[in-house]
């Protein structure tokens, strides 16, 4: 979220951005494919009338909550994203 003091980012959230950046931008680099635990960020945003900053990723087929109800994830999958 922006501070209500001058409207810069929070250190917090540049932190956590740049974080998710340098881990996918590592996987990639040392594996030659992206980590499937860590989602690109493909842009950032501001949008007129929403408060903070957007992070725009790829779409994905489903959302996890779909994939549960679905049973589209097999036991070993759920341990998985469970563990993370």
């Amino acid at each position: 979220p922006a501070s209500e003091d001058d409207g810069t980012l929070e250190c917090g959230t540049i932190r956590e951005i740049s974080i998710l950046v340098a881990l996918h931008r590592e996987s990639v680099k040392d594996t030659g494919a992206p980590h499937p635990n860590v989602m690109p960020v493909v842009a950032m945003t501001q949008i007129e009338g929403i408060e903070g900053l957007c992070m725009i990723m790829p779409k994905m087929c489903m959302n996890l909550s779909t994939a549960v109800e679905a049973k589209a994830l097999g036991k070993d999958a759920q341990l998985n994203v469970a563990i993370g």
